[in-house]
């Protein structure tokens, strides 16, 4: 076995951290942040007379009204942007032939990429937990009313539900992802990103059984927050996930590999 293909991808992993310090990567992860956070919170904020439940835990329904929004109008457009921002990075330098002609394997760029990407929307989660905890303490400052200073938020609950979130939008990454690579134009998987977003809508909306073979449909409907109710949505075989869970780990690990193989053979001049 070569030199290159005994390389450890670690340096190439730490490159792409390197990279992002002067993209828009982190603005976006702020922004989603920002507008979920915001969007709970002058809602909580304009509408507490008839929002607030005295002497009722009020952590739960914060936290299901912030998963809601970054359900319906957040996860599915913001994954589809951080993609295409970050094979943006690679397409605005040129730059895809240059890291060729490192002395990696071509699978080991493409696998570096899709963890960047994995470790850049955990982060995003992360930060959207602590701007939602914050939000509420913020809030009560404005409305004692809602009495978050006397119970404790259940941050398990919170990570539970990421974490359905979380594998429910892998398969999306996954997809995306491949479909960046086939194009040298980023706007065009970034449209078919948007014509999905809706498509998924609609799905989840009328509660087709194709939504659980969609990739922009599964984050929105791994859970049910009174939006969509799918009769197809069920347990799975591997207890604690659902079908919709394992659809999404399905198509990930499908387009992972596929991408992986075809990175390998890839030609570049």
């Amino acid at each position: 076995m070569s030199n290159t293909t005994r390389r450890h991808s670690l340096p190439l992993f730490r490159s792409e951290i390197i990279k992002l310090k002067r993209s828009p990567v982190w603005y976006l992860l702020a922004l989603c942040t920002l507008l979920t956070a915001t969007g709970v919170f002058m809602g909580h904020l304009l509408d507490a007379h008839n929002v607030v439940k005295l002497n009722i835990d009020p952590w739960e329904r914060y936290f299901d009204a912030t998963l809601a929004i970054f359900n319906l109008f957040i996860v599915v457009p913001y994954t589809v942007l951080l993609v295409s921002a970050l094979i943006f990075i690679e397409q605005r330098a040129n730059a895809w032939k240059y890291l060729y002609t490192l002395p990696y394997r071509g699978g080991q760029f493409y696998i570096t990429k899709w963890l960047t990407m994995v470790f850049l929307y955990l982060c995003s989660i992360a930060i959207l937990m602590c701007g939602v905890v914050l939000s509420a303490y913020l809030l009560n400052t404005f409305r004692p009313e809602y009495e978050f200073n006397y119970y404790q938020p259940d941050v398990r609950y919170l990570l539970s539900e990421m974490r359905h979130f979380f594998l429910a939008s892998l398969g999306l990454i996954s997809w995306q992802y491949w479909l960046s690579l086939r194009f040298k134009n980023i706007l065009v998987p970034l449209g078919i990103g948007v014509f999905g977003f809706v498509l998924g809508i609609i799905m989840s909306v009328t509660g087709q059984k194709l939504a659980l073979y969609l990739p922009y449909s599964l984050p929105m409907i791994v859970r049910d927050f009174d939006m969509f109710r799918n009769e197809y949505i069920q347990e799975s075989a591997i207890p604690g996930l659902s079908n919709v869970e394992m659809h999404s780990l399905v198509i990930a690990l499908f387009f992972l590999l596929l991408g992986y193989w075809q990175e390998q053979r890839r030609q570049v001049s």
